[in-house]
């Protein structure tokens, strides 16, 4: 994992000022702005996982594209998340009746049922972190839904390379830190440092997919050989 590269790879494009700023302002249309700003991450982390040159992994906008993506990506994580709406559920049946008993034994089953809630949220929402950048990559390489759903195959991209997930989770958690920091420009340029910040997690996501697939080299661009030098004492010249 090169960690220092998703912050700084951005600046390696010759034109992603008008990139950056460009998926800023499309940020601006409710709902429809973020599902292509989740697009546009799925293609820097397929870009990257194939192993494209660092100049070339910052997409241009494509709008109809990386919105079918974005809606993928919604879909995956809606998938996810079903888990905590089915603790919710249980939840609310135990503690709704329970409440309007009023009782000292009452409160007690209400605290004892929301501490063991509580609990089994924060251990999911740690295994999240760990998976849905795995599920993300998959869904951003292979292309399909199903492929982000595969969950044998994303616990397995985990175990392959759990260093490299705990990174990506440090990355997101930097990266969190930067998204709100354009704020003190009249709030607007909050947009830019949170596409900078999605920048930097669909870089992450994409070496984690290549350190879980080491031999997933697709690049259609690959390194250009460096010539042999001549030996100009060869009488065959």
């Amino acid at each position: 994992m090169k960690f220092e590269l998703a912050f700084s790879y951005v600046f390696k494009d010759p034109d992603w000022i008008k990139k950056i700023l460009i998926l800023s302002a499309i940020q601006l249309i409710p709902f429809v702005g973020q599902v292509v700003a989740a697009g546009w991450l799925l293609e820097i982390t397929r870009r990257v996982a194939r192993g494209d040159a660092p100049e070339r992994c910052l997409p241009d906008l494509e709008f109809g594209e990386q919105f079918v993506n974005g809606l993928k990506a919604l879909v995956v994580g809606l998938v996810y998340m079903i888990p905590v709406f089915l603790f919710i559920v249980p939840l609310l049946l135990v503690i709704i009746p329970v409440s309007n008993g009023g009782s000292e034994g009452a409160e007690a089953i209400i605290i004892i049922t929301s501490l063991c809630f509580t609990g089994i949220m924060i251990l999911y929402s740690i295994l999240l972190m760990f998976l849905m950048p795995a599920a993300m990559g998959r869904l951003a390489v292979k292309g399909s839904i199903g492929a982000g759903l595969q969950i044998g195959e994303v616990f397995g991209m985990v175990r392959r390379a759990p260093l490299a997930y705990l990174i990506v989770i440090l990355g997101t958690w930097v990266s969190s830190i930067i998204a709100p920091l354009g704020g003190i420009v009249f709030g607007i340029g909050s947009l830019v440092t949170a596409t900078y910040a999605n920048a930097i997690n669909g870089h992450l996501y994409g070496q984690a997919y290549r350190e879980a697939y080491p031999a997933a080299d697709a690049s259609p661009y690959p390194a250009t050989p460096t010539p042999s030098p001549v030996d100009w004492n060869n009488p065959s010249l």
